[in-house]
């Protein structure tokens, strides 16, 4: 199955993909932690997405380790790592699914 985040839960003073802690959609009323998504990402069970604002097209996301050896979640376009995900607005009255 696919998803479409368009939000992300973060606190108020990380900055950057390490800090989220969980994804989602307020239309939907989904959320799901960081660590969640990245084993449904890395067990194939599901794909999660993210709208490019200027083209529309669907940005999927990967778990990606940093330079520092953590798993964090980062939006791929053409085969490289975006900031699509940062510039998702807060998470907020989300049902908690895992």
């Amino acid at each position: 199955m696919e998803y479409e985040v368009n939000a992300i839960e973060r606190p108020g003073f990380a900055l950057s993909h390490d800090g989220i802690t969980a994804i989602g959609n307020d239309v939907d009323g989904w959320a799901i932690s960081t660590a969640s998504a990245i084993h449904r990402i890395r067990n194939r069970r599901e794909l999660y997405y993210v709208r490019d604002v200027d083209s529309g097209r669907r940005v999927y996301l990967a778990a990606l380790r940093d330079k520092f050896g953590r798993t964090t979640l980062r939006a791929m376009s053409d085969g490289h790592a975006t900031n699509h995900l940062l510039a998702l607005k807060p998470l907020r009255d989300c049902c908690q699914i895992d």
